[in-house]
């Protein structure tokens, strides 16, 4: 029984005996430097609101209100083909032995022979305050039909559009077109629609449209501006 008990390996001192040789091989180690024992820091990690800061927004800028009321634009600009004022030729005077029926005869012996060829007597010149009459009344009846495009105020664009028509003599319109553009088509599209919502227009004056000219040319402006 004394035997076994010798036997029995010494666990507690093998492990201490262990421990010791490791620990003395480090220091030798350490020592020799071939062993760097390095000092390291703890690093702490924390969580943090994911949530990004506000930003500050600019306040946006207040418009007027907008109301359903005619806006003021200016009056069209019509440039009138002014016709030549007559020119008086003298004319000899009659003889002292002329007779009174035989002057008064001779006018409507002229009407009749033109009558007869196929011809109609001129009509007479057309005073400067009748033209500019009716030139106001053209102008003022494009000027009421004129409507300014949604779009092209939304989107504040203004224009002058440079138009030619001519009117018959029953004041019907004919050969409407653009002379000179604003640059926007839509702004050049509602002036040639005001002119032909304002036709038919009332017929001109005898005397304003030229002998050999079928119709009475016309150049206008039509202003879009925003007040």
């Amino acid at each position: 029984m004394p035997a076994a008990i010798a036997k029995r390996p010494n666990w507690p001192l093998r492990v201490f005996l262990g421990i010791s040789l490791l620990v003395h091989l480090g220091l030798i180690l350490h020592v020799s430097g071939l062993l760097d024992v390095r000092t390291y820091s703890v690093i702490r990690v924390g969580l943090t609101d994911p949530t990004p800061p506000a930003r500050a927004l600019p306040r946006p800028r207040l418009r007027p209100p907008q109301t359903n009321e005619p806006q003021a634009v200016n009056p069209l600009d019509v440039r009138r083909n002014l016709m030549p004022m007559p020119q008086v030729r003298e004319v000899s005077p009659l003889a002292s032995n002329a007779s009174d029926v035989m002057a008064e005869a001779a006018p409507s012996a002229a009407v009749a022979g033109l009558g007869g060829l196929g011809l109609t007597a001129p009509s007479p010149p057309v005073g400067r305050a009748d033209q500019d009459a009716y030139y106001e009344i053209v102008r003022l009846r494009i000027e009421r039909e004129k409507r300014y495009p949604s779009q092209a105020r939304r989107r504040q664009i203004e224009g002058r559009v440079a138009l030619t028509f001519a009117i018959g003599p029953k004041g019907e319109l004919s050969d409407c077109r653009v002379k000179r553009g604003s640059g926007s088509p839509e702004l050049d599209q509602a002036a040639l629609e005001a002119v032909q919502r304002a036709a038919p227009f009332p017929a001109p004056p005898a005397g304003m449209i030229k002998p050999g000219r079928p119709s009475l040319s016309l150049e206008l402006t039509v202003a879009f501006e925003l007040s």
